[in-house]
């Protein structure tokens, strides 16, 4: 039986060619194009979570972050993941089975928002219009004086 090692030392898998993909201009919600300082950054030496530097460079961070948020609040952090990734981590962090919370719905962001508020056991209500078409202001404060919610979501895109 012939190890990865061995089938790399005799050359029998190449390795891959080298990425160079084209120059784009990406202007959609994401991706997007990233700073040079990010691109640098990518090919610097790791480090691991615990390390002091990491450490370092996350408290710096998430100082940033509060200030773009206009915030005090310490546990302002970066999530390294994509938007779901993003929504997941708030909805779970903020509902509880039983809580009551009202989701705006158009498109698929929206459904994937009321999906995850469902996962987290909440009573979720949707106000759902088209694709495109903007949930009336009127409709939502209807909802609300129905009955309150602990949440109210929406995806703007």
């Amino acid at each position: 039986m012939t190890t990865i090692a061995e089938s790399v030392r005799v050359g029998a898998h190449p390795a891959p060619p080298a990425l160079d993909p084209p120059d784009r201009l990406l202007m959609g919600p994401g991706p997007s194009n990233p700073d040079p300082r990010v691109l640098a950054a990518l090919g610097a030496n790791p480090v691991g979570h615990l390390d002091p530097y990491f450490i370092e460079i996350m408290d710096q961070t998430m100082g940033a972050l509060r200030s773009v948020f206009h915030t005090r609040n310490h546990h302002t952090l970066p999530i390294s993941g994509t938007g779901s990734a993003g929504l997941e981590a708030i909805i779970q962090n903020v509902l509880e089975p039983g809580d009551s919370a009202v989701v705006c719905v158009g498109g698929y962001f929206g459904q994937r928002l009321a999906e995850l508020a469902r996962r987290s056991g909440a009573d979720v209500r949707t106000i759902d219009v088209p694709p495109g078409e903007i949930v009336d202001p009127a409709a939502v404060a209807a909802t609300l004086a129905e009955r309150p919610a602990k949440v109210l979501a929406f995806v703007h895109v």
